[in-house]
C-alpha cells in the first residue's frame, strides 16, 4: 500500500534524524570535556612545585572545573562520544555541531521513532543536577589566588555553556517527546490501517472465494447437464439397442407362435380326423361284431341257414371291409396332407433361401457396379490425364513454334543490325572528312552495338528456357499405355495448311474442354447420359417404326387422297 510504504519511509528517516542527533550530542560533550582537559593541564603547568609538594589535603575540584578521575555519569557522555566519534569517524577539534535552525528544521520534516539518545539527555540532566561535595578552603598564595581566578572564570565560562546546552538538550528533550508523541500517533494509525488491511484483505479473500464459488457453480450446472445428458443419450442407445432387441425377439415369437398355431390346428385337424376315423371304424367293428354274433348264434342254433341269410351277412362283411378300406384311404389322404404340408414348410424355407440367395446375389451385383463404376472412373481419370498430356504437349509445342519465330524474328534484326552497321561503316570509310556527324553515327553505332547485345542476351534466355521446357516435357511425359502410345491426329496427319491447322486446334480444345467439364462437374456428365440415352430411344423408335412397304408406296408418283385414307 501507499500510505504504508510513506509511513515505513517515515519512520527511518526519523530514526535516521534520532541518531544523528545522538551524534552531534555526544560530539558536544565530548568537545566540553577535551576543553577542560586542555584548561586543567594549562593550569597544573603554571602551578608551583610547592603546591604540589604539600601535604595539606588535596582540594577537590568540583565537575564544573573536571577532575583526573570522573563521575559515572561522565565516564558515561565521554564513552558515548568517544564510541559515537570511533563510528562514525567524526574529530571533536574539527567538527561542529549542527546548528539549531537546521534541527529544528529536521525535526519539524522528519518524524520518526523513539530517540536513542534520551539516555544521554537524562544523563546530562543527572550531571547536571548532582550534588556538589564540599569545598574545601585552600592556602592562599599569589600564585594560587592567579590559578583561582583564572579557574573561575573558567568555571564562569563552563557554566554557561553547560546552562546553555542544558536549555538546548531540554528543548531538544521536548521535541523528542512531541515526536514521540507524533511516532505514538503514527504507530496507532499504522496498527490501525494494518487492522483495515487485514479486514479489507479478509473481505477480499471473501469475495474472491464467493466470486470462484459463483464462477464455478454454472460450470457444474454446466458439467452437471452434460453429465446428464451424456447418461440420457447412454440410457437412450440401450433403450433403443434393448427395443430393437425386444422387436427381435418380438419377431421371432410371432413365428413361434404363427408356427405353433399352425401346428395346434394341424393337430386338432389330426385328432378330428382319427377321432372321426376311429368313430368309424368302432361302428364297423360293432356291426362286424353283431353279424359274427348272429352268425355263431344261428350255427349253435343248428338251424340250417338258408341262402337268404348267408348273403346279407356277407354283403354285410364286404361293407365292413369297404368302410375300412375308404378308412385306410382317407388315413392315407391324411398323411398325404401331411406331405402336402411338410412340402409347403420345405417351400417356404426355399423361398426364404432364395430371398437370402437373391439379396447376396443384389449385395454382389451392387459391390460389381460399384467396383466397375470406380473402374470406369479410373478409367477417365486415365483419358483425362491422357488428355492432359496431350494438351500440355501440345501447348509446348506451341511454345516452341512461338520461340522459334521469336528466334528467327531476332536474328533477323540481329541480321538487319550488323548489315546496317556495315554498311554505316562502308559509309563512313569512304567519308573523305570528318565532320561533326561522326560523333552521332558512332552513337548510333554504340547503340546499335547494345542491342546487339541485348538481343544476344534475350536469345541466350530464350534457349535457356526453350532448353528447360524441353527438359520438362520429356520429365513429364509418362507412359500411359496402349491410349497415349497410339499416334495422335496431328502426328498420323501432319497438316501444312495453316487454316487446317487452326481448325484442327480449334477441334482439339472444344474436345479437351467437353473432355474436362465431365470429368469436373456431375451435372455436365448427368446431362450428357441423358442426352445419349434419349439419343438411342430415339434412334430405336426409328428403326423398331421403319417399314418399307409405306416407304416404298411414298416413293411412287403423287397419290390421291384415296390412296392416302387407305
Amino acid at each position: 500500500m501507499s500510505w504504508l510504504s510513506k509511513v515505513t519511509d517515515m519512520a527511518g528517516r526519523a530514526e535516521e534524524m534520532l541518531n544523528r542527533l545522538d551524534q552531534s550530542a555526544g560530539e558536544v560533550i565530548q568537545h566540553t570535556v577535551d576543553k577542560v582537559e586542555q584548561v586543567r593541564t594549562s593550569s597544573s603547568r603554571t602551578a608551583s612545585q610547592q603546591q604540589l609538594n604539600r601535604s595539606e589535603v588535596a582540594i577537590p575540584i568540583t565537575e564544573e572545573v573536571g577532575t583526573k578521575v570522573p563521575s559515572q555519569t561522565h565516564s558515561e557522555y565521554h564513552t558515548t562520544g568517544r564510541d559515537y566519534r570511533k563510528a562514525h569517524g567524526g574529530d571533536p577539534s574539527t567538527s561542529r555541531p549542527p546548528r539549531d535552525d537546521e534541527l529544528m528544521a529536521m525535526l519539524s520534516e522528519e518524524p520518526g521513532h523513539r530517540s536513542k539518545s534520551h539516555g544521554v539527555v537524562e544523563g546530562l540532566n543527572i550531571q547536571h543536577d548532582a550534588p556538589r561535595p564540599t569545598k574545601v578552603a585552600p592556602v592562599e598564595t599569589p600564585s594560587r589566588r592567579s590559578s583561582t581566578h583564572s579557574l573561575a572564570s573558567l568555571a564562569a565560562s563552563e557554566t554557561a555553556d553547560h546552562s546553555g546546552m542544558k536549555t538546548q538538550l531540554l528543548a531538544k528533550d521536548s521535541q523528542i517527546t512531541m515526536l514521540r508523541n507524533k511516532l505514538g500517533e503514527a504507530e496507532r494509525k499504522l496498527e490501525k490501517r494494518n487492522e483495515e488491511l487485514w479486514d479489507m484483505k479478509r473481505e477480499k479473500e471473501t469475495l474472491e472465494g464467493e466470486l470462484a464459488k459463483r464462477r464455478s457453480e454454472p460450470q457444474e450446472s454446466i458439467e452437471e447437464l452434460r453429465l446428464a445428458r451424456q447418461k440420457a443419450i447412454e440410457a437412450r442407445e440401450a433403450v433403443a439397442a434393448e427395443s430393437v432387441q425386444l422387436r427381435k425377439r418380438l419377431a421371432a415369437l410371432e413365428e413361434d407362435n404363427s408356427t405353433m398355431h399352425d401346428q395346434l390346428r394341424l393337430a386338432k385337424f389330426n385328432l378330428s380326423e382319427n377321432k372321426r376315423e376311429f368313430d368309424e371304424y368302432k361302428e364297423k367293428a360293432a356291426k362286424i361284431l353283431h353279424a359274427k354274433e348272429k352268425l355263431v348264434e344261428s350255427l349253435k342254433q343248428g338251424s340250417a341257414t338258408p341262402d337268404s341269410m348267408v348273403i346279407p351277412a356277407e354283403l354285410e362283411e364286404l361293407r365292413v371291409e369297404r368302410d375300412m378300406s375308404r378308412a385306410d384311404l382317407e388315413s392315407c389322404q391324411l398323411q398325404l396332407y401331411n406331405l402336402r404340408s411338410e412340402m409347403d414348410e420345405q417351400e417356404s424355407r426355399t423361398r426364404e433361401q432364395q430371398r437370402e440367395l437373391s439379396d447376396e446375389r443384389r449385395l454382389l451385383t451392387e459391390e460389381r457396379a460399384q467396383w466397375s463404376a470406380t473402374l470406369h472412373m479410373l478409367n477417365e481419370k486415365l483419358e483425362c490425364a491422357r488428355v492432359e498430356h496431350e494438351f500440355a504437349r501440345a501447348e509446348m509445342r506451341r511454345q516452341e513454334a512461338e520461340y522459334h519465330k521469336t528466334f528467327e524474328k531476332k536474328d533477323q534484326e540481329l541480321r538487319q543490325a550488323v548489315e546496317e552497321a556495315r554498311l554505316r561503316r562502308r559509309e563512313e570509310e569512304y567519308r573523305v572528312g570528318h565532320g561533326p556527324g561522326d560523333m552521332a553515327a558512332a552513337e548510333k553505332l554504340l547503340q546499335k552495338q547494345a542491342e546487339l547485345e541485348q538481343a544476344l542476351r534475350d536469345n541466350q534466355v530464350l534457349t535457356l528456357r526453350l532448353e528447360r521446357l524441353q527438359k520438362n516435357s520429356q520429365e513429364v511425359s509418362v507412359n500411359l499405355g496402349d491410349a497415349v502410345s497410339q499416334p495422335t491426329l496431328r502426328g498420323a496427319l501432319p497438316v501444312q495448311n495453316q487454316h487446317a491447322r487452326h481448325a484442327l486446334n480449334a477441334v482439339d480444345t472444344v474436345c479437351f474442354k467437353f473432355v474436362t467439364a465431365i470429368r469436373n462437374y456431375p451435372a455436365a456428365r448427368l446431362s450428357a447420359a441423358i442426352y445419349f440415352v434419349v439419343m438411342h430411344l430415339w434412334l430405336f423408335f426409328i428403326i423398331m417404326t421403319y417399314t418399307p412397304e409405306a416407304h416404298n408406296e411414298l416413293s411412287f408418283p403423287v397419290p390421291g387422297k384415296a390412296t392416302l385414307g387407305g
